[in-house]
């Protein structure tokens, strides 16, 4: 019996071409369990995209298509966009890449933020594929063992891969501490609360974001053009981008006040 399908448009370069799209597809009839998961994508065949866990926001491909530490799907998650040259294919191949960025699949995944086990196909695929091999070892009367097929290898080779990958801009995402997303805590905090992020204020999961991203909690605060501040002679000094230093009591009234409005005034976050 031939599968139901309906046609979608997906964009390639700057022209459209057309794709069939399977009706009967698992995740396409099973929509309602991760519609949360989708946001607006205009490049996409349907109009939405699929992130996964990823958390907003995100940051787009400078020079590419689609996000950073994200395998974009479309709705159907039946086709995925390959960040190079945006087509919509079901499966990204050594080949494709090669002729459209010159990348093997580990130096792609490397440039644009995917983990190293990462797979480049679509959902859809990879389960129909699983359900072939299921029915396949059903007729043959079970599973093959994992000591003769060498599936342990692999799956030692995947643990190492998982634990390198946490470094990777997809498991970044999963988690809210790629840079726009540590940069959208920073804002929302400070304009939230009226003053800088701190252990005692509320503020401790911020800093230990920035201490583990950048090193010091300095380092992170100057990367967002935020000012740097010190304790010097029971003061806490606040070095702005701009060498303005505002010397801070922390029990003065009206303290955080003042520092706030040099806050607006100054750091570019707090006006973006």
């Amino acid at each position: 019996m031939k599968k139901k399908t309906y046609v979608a448009k997906r964009k390639v370069g700057k022209t459209y071409k057309y794709c069939r799209i399977n009706k009967e597809g698992f995740y396409l009839k099973n929509k309602q369990h991760y519609k949360n998961m989708l946001k607006p994508y205009q490049d996409s065949p349907t109009g939405k995209a699929y992130v996964g866990f990823a958390k907003e926001p995100l940051m787009k491909n400078k020079k590419g298509y689609g996000y950073q530490g994200v395998l974009l799907q479309d709705e159907t998650r039946q086709f995925v966009q390959c960040a190079a040259c945006g087509e919509w294919m079901k499966s990204l191949q050594a080949g494709h890449l090669k002729k459209c960025s010159g990348l093997s699949p580990d130096e792609y995944k490397e440039k644009y933020g995917l983990n190293k086990t990462a797979r480049l196909s679509s959902d859809e695929l990879r389960n129909n594929r699983a359900e072939l091999t299921r029915n396949s070892e059903a007729l043959k009367g079970g599973r093959r063992s994992n000591l003769k097929s060498g599936a342990w290898k692999e799956g030692l080779r995947k643990f190492h891969a998982r634990k390198e990958g946490r470094e990777s801009m997809e498991y970044k995402n999963s988690k809210g501490t790629c840079p726009e997303q540590i940069k959208d805590r920073l804002r929302e905090f400070i304009a939230t609360k009226g003053r800088m992020p701190g252990r005692g204020n509320g503020g401790g999961t911020i800093i230990n974001l920035l201490k583990r991203r950048f090193g010091t909690i300095n380092e992170g605060f100057a990367y967002y053009g935020l000012p740097t501040r010190k304790g010097s002679g029971g003061l806490i000094e606040y070095r702005f981008p701009d060498d303005c230093v505002y010397f801070s009591k922390a029990y003065e009234p009206g303290n955080y006040e003042r520092l706030f409005e040099l806050l607006k005034e100054k750091c570019l976050i707090l006006n973006t």
